[in-house]
């Protein structure tokens, strides 16, 4: 065991010396925002280069309790994702995952703005992201189920690679699945909400305007794509605290695979 960990500190110093050379090399505005992408890349090359160095103190879990620990790290993650994104303004309140109009539309905004045409656009945005906490829900219980079928293999090198490796293997694996199960459902909010028949209305009205390009865009795809972001976006951060915090290891499975 010793002898695993040295080998292990050896090969994770040689990468984090790797990591900072490029950061010392890079200007001062560049580094902040790689240096997370580099730290998971380092680990990530000790998972693909040194798989007998890592997984200190976890070599004697078998696949099977190492995979079952992974479905829990993220069925906990989803189910506090899915109570924080269900609140009121949990969207339109976050800069970080907030649902902005399509590109088009926030163009045809500035355009209106001008005519005093502006609220009916803001007001549709609004309509967009409670369409997205009234789907968060949903997307928790698609979530759930997909959880329960994941296929985790390589559970061990997802174990000892990055610490949020096991939600970008969730969503890589299921992302065109959740994307056709929550379309129906938003489709029905979008209409149950009036942004869809308002959609329409400024749709009707802004055509009228010189310079105004097509604003036939979905915003069912729109609202799927952008509200899933923001929940994986969250459940990313779920992995790395449950990983690194013991008072989230609210089991013995969880005790064992992180405590």
């Amino acid at each position: 065991m010793l002898k695993k960990i040295i080998i292990r500190s050896n090969t994770r110093n040689l990468a984090l010396s790797s990591v900072f050379a490029v950061l010392v090399a890079l200007p001062l505005i560049s580094r902040a925002g790689m240096f997370d992408q580099l730290m998971n890349a380092a680990d990530e090359a000790l998972v693909t280069y040194g798989r007998d160095a890592v997984g200190v103190g976890r070599g004697d879990l078998s696949a099977d309790v190492v995979s079952d620990g992974l479905r829990e790290v993220l069925l906990q993650g989803s189910n506090s994702v899915g109570l924080r994104l269900s609140r009121n303004n949990a969207y339109s309140s976050d800069a970080v995952i907030r649902i902005s109009l399509p590109e088009a539309w926030n163009e045809a905004r500035d355009i209106a703005a001008r005519i005093g045409y502006q609220s009916e656009f803001d007001e549709l945005e609004h309509r967009l992201n409670r369409v997205a906490e009234a789907t968060a829900p949903a997307t928790r219980d698609y979530l759930k189920q997909a959880i329960g079928r994941l296929q985790l293999d390589n559970a061990r090198e997802i174990l000892n690679a990055g610490d949020a490796a096991a939600t970008a293997h969730l969503r890589r694996s299921v992302a065109g699945e959740i994307q056709r199960a929550l379309r129906p459902f938003i489709e029905k909010s979008l209409e149950s909400s009036g942004a869809a028949g308002q959609s329409n209305e400024i749709s009707r009205r802004i055509a009228r305007l010189p310079m105004v390009r097509d604003l036939g865009i979905d915003l069912a795809d729109h609202v799927v794509e952008l509200s899933l972001d923001g929940y994986f976006h969250y459940l990313r951060k779920e992995e790395q605290i449950i990983r690194k915090d013991p008072s989230r290891h609210s089991s013995e499975l969880l005790k064992k695979l992180f405590g």
